[in-house]
């Protein structure tokens, strides 16, 4: 039986996919587990690097291709055609260290844990400091909490399968190539609300190679922000969660900038707008070619 599955979504990035699969080359384990590498719809050499890899990698790979766009299709492509008990996600712009697998069986120690990460470190010092989680000590979220956006990032993910089935999966409507991101938050958050623990384990820990500089980064931050509105949006007209999320963002507006709280309104007002036009309880998907390559 396989206990993990690797999951790793991928779109037009052969280099840098290469590069992440060299280190998922080195992982080192006892415990039965296996690769799932959904391309996304790619035009460049990534079903070549992937056709290359499987035929040389020791372990078992799973080569799934999702031409829906957007991250969000893929990672649920990519989950339920996986094996594992235990699904976890990293990005094809990331570095697993050789004792992955084995820690992401630690971070379900307990049965009531269904969702979790750890830290995420800046590969090159010269990139821009963003996107990384650097909390050196553990933490567990209790079932049916506000989570914060940005504490367990999708380069570092990892859930129950269980969980996963309960949830319906990933929404479209978020993540690179849809109108939003943020699809590890609203995924962790309706796991969180559907009743599981949450955990961060530092000891689970991911290098994130994004190349991104200052400007492109501030760009990137605004979209994060965006997406953070949207979220909340999300929850906010749940009646289960609403009232642990107005605690929560009130006292997030307190200490944030001034233009980030404007982005996250942004994200918000769009994210309602759009159910308007929908009449839909979730927001449908909108995918934008420009955003499939963005990390999620």
């Amino acid at each position: 039986m396989i206990l993990v599955s690797l999951v790793i979504c991928t779109r037009n990035r052969a280099h840098q996919l290469a590069a992440c699969l060299d280190a998922v080359a080195r992982i080192r384990t006892k415990i039965r587990w296996e690769l799932v590498i959904v391309d996304n719809g790619s035009t460049d050499g990534t079903s070549r690097v992937v056709a290359e890899f499987a035929a040389a990698a020791p372990f078992l790979v799973t080569a799934v291709d999702e031409p829906a766009p957007g991250h969000g299709s893929a990672a649920n492509a990519g989950w339920r055609a996986a094996r594992g008990e235990l699904i976890s996600f990293t990005d094809d712009d990331c570095y697993v260290s050789p004792g992955h697998i084995d820690r992401v069986v630690g971070l379900f120690s307990a049965p009531e844990i269904g969702y979790g990460g750890g830290r995420i470190t800046l590969f090159d010092p010269s990139d821009y400091p963003l996107t990384i989680q650097l909390q050196d000590t553990p933490q567990r979220i209790p079932p049916r909490s506000y989570v914060r956006a940005g504490f367990l990032q999708g380069a570092n993910m990892s859930f129950r399968r269980a969980a996963l089935e309960q949830i319906g999966g990933f929404d479209p409507a978020f993540g690179a190539g849809a109108k939003f991101s943020g699809i590890d938050i609203d995924a962790q958050c309706r796991t969180s609300f559907a009743g599981w623990t949450g955990a961060y384990d530092p000891a689970l820990t991911v290098a994130h190679h994004h190349r991104r500089k200052a400007a492109a980064a501030k760009r990137l931050l605004q979209r994060y922000m965006v997406g953070r509105g949207a979220y909340w949006a999300k929850f906010l007209l749940r009646s289960d969660s609403r009232a642990a999320f107005m605690r929560n963002i009130y006292w997030e507006v307190r200490r944030a900038p001034v233009v980030e709280t404007a982005w996250s309104l942004e994200g918000a007002i769009r994210y309602l707008a759009g159910r308007v036009l929908t009449g839909q309880g979730s927001h449908r998907a909108e995918t934008r070619p420009e955003l499939q390559d963005a990390p999620r």
